[in-house]
């Protein structure tokens, strides 16, 4: 009788479990840029990324031969390219909020200490439909 009393819980709370997982927002993924010759960036601030919304785009972004590493499904996500020059302890990080079945990413810098300059390139997938913000 208890195992039957366990079992049906175990099964409540599984279901339970996957329909909340199913209201999450899709996850925010940084994408790795191995193999990627990106030029030096003049004046290029970490808040103002790349918009990458097309395979032309993304070759254009980061050259032909790291464009055929990135997996990306433009349907269901874009892609932000950040570049910037600054302290080689720079992190770039983000969060990701749901409200009402909207997705919002903020990103936000912490700037590092050291006055080594650094160019610095992230490329982070997000979902399509999400509003992306920047602070600091």
């Amino acid at each position: 009788m208890r195992s039957v009393l366990v079992m049906a819980c175990v099964v409540a709370v599984c279901g339970v479990t996957t329909a909340a997982d199913e209201k999450k927002p899709e996850a925010v993924r940084e994408v790795e840029l191995k193999d990627a010759k990106l030029p030096a960036k003049e004046g290029g601030k970490w808040s103002e990324p790349t918009k990458i919304t097309s395979e032309d785009e993304l070759k254009k972004a980061v050259g032909e031969d790291a464009a055929k590493a990135v997996k990306a499904d433009f349907k269901k996500e874009k892609l932000l390219l950040f570049r910037w020059a600054g302290s080689g302890q720079d992190k770039l990080s983000h969060t990701t909020e749901a409200k009402e079945g909207k997705s919002t990413v903020s990103f936000t810098l912490a700037p590092g200490r050291t006055k080594d300059l650094r160019q610095h390139a992230h490329l982070f997938a997000v979902p399509a439909d999400a509003e992306v913000k920047y602070g600091k």
